[in-house]
């Protein structure tokens, strides 16, 4: 889990350098390895990022990232399983890489092929934010399902954007306006819909889409585009439906997720996965221990209490698969002595 964060505005009073320093300051818990940001101030925009380090622990992997060509400044959460694949198609095109990320990756993939192109190639989990010095444009790209958040504003000339919204707390042009149209929807579902959040004008960019915003633009003047939409996935593979053995749809399903997990395993770090011995985490930590050179670490968190406690179900599987298992077990007053920390 890394932070993004930014500010694009033609206000020449903004200090770009304080507001970038204060949004980025607010959401340390996002990036606790590193920390950095990119200003121009002629150009007015202001990129920053913190950084939990997964992938290249060296400074090639730092961010805000400037492109080989100088054009392109990347600010980016999230991972990209592809990623060495793609880095093997565009080495074969002449590109030569500094580190071994997948941020350079996804910086020169984005580059090349352009971006309606690239974010199709990109497998992963993404907030992505571009700034394209040569055309003065902020794009704003989310992943196919929306597991890395994303949201941005504006407030007068000024647009801003971050992986949280304690990101704009602190800066002097944000007003935490309630949006009392959105607490309406709130009381509805007990929860505020994609695009709103609970502040006027702030939205979150949905999933599957990007956002390209020239300086100086309004974003009540743009209109995110969708690059991915499950509906369209689904007429797609229409063909397998009722045309195959269940069988042939259980190996499917098999070397579907046996490639998705396979690519999440690429890391520079020790890997490890939670276990409660149900269904979901027993099947991905068997696929992860069927790839894995050594014994993964697997962790379970139990509890006295037997009707809550699962921990016995996951030491049989975690017995079953080899793994090398952890437990954890918490009791109530932990529990509630760390509600005030929370």
């Amino acid at each position: 889990m890394c932070g993004i964060a930014g500010v694009l505005t033609t206000n020449n009073q903004i200090d770009l350098t304080d507001s970038i320093n204060t949004m980025v300051a607010a959401i340390p818990h996002r990036g606790p390895d590193a920390h950095g940001s990119w200003t121009d101030e002629q150009a007015g925009i202001a990129l920053g990022h913190t950084r939990l380090s997964i992938i290249d622990l060296s400074e090639s992997g730092a961010q805000p990232m400037v492109s080989l060509s100088g054009r392109y400044i990347v600010s980016f959460n999230g991972e990209i399983y592809n990623f060495i694949e793609i880095k093997r198609e565009l080495s074969s095109l002449g590109y030569n890489f500094k580190g071994n990320s997948d941020t350079e990756v996804l910086l020169t993939a984005l580059e090349h092929y352009g971006i309606k192109e690239g974010v199709t190639k990109l497998h992963g989990m993404f907030a992505i934010a571009l700034w394209d010095r040569q055309l003065s444009e902020l794009t704003l790209i989310r992943d196919r399902v929306g597991e890395k958040p994303l949201y941005f504003g504006q407030s007068g000339d000024s647009i801003f954007f971050g992986s949280e919204l304690k990101c704009f707390f602190d800066l002097p042009f944000f007003a935490k306006s309630i949006d009392q149209k959105v607490v309406g929807l709130y009381l509805k579902y007990k929860y505020i819909p994609s695009p709103y959040t609970i502040f006027e004008n702030v939205n979150k960019l949905e999933p599957g889409c990007y956002l390209t915003i020239q300086r100086g633009q309004s974003i009540n003047n743009v209109e995110a585009k969708k690059y991915w939409d499950p509906k369209n996935l689904l007429e797609s593979n229409s063909r397998y439906t009722g045309a195959r053995a269940s069988t042939s749809h259980i190996d499917i399903v098999e070397n579907k997720l046996t490639n998705v997990i396979g690519r999440q395993m690429v890391s520079d770090v020790p890997l490890g996965a939670f276990l409660s011995g149900g269904i979901d985490s027993s099947l991905v930590v068997a696929l992860m221990q069927k790839q894995a050179r050594e014994k993964i670490k697997t962790f379970t968190i139990g509890f006295d209490e037997k009707k809550f406690d699962e921990a016995t179900h996951a030491k049989k599987v975690a017995q079953h698969l080899g793994t090398d298992h952890h437990e954890l077990y918490l009791r109530p007053n932990e529990i509630g002595e760390a509600i005030t920390k929370m």
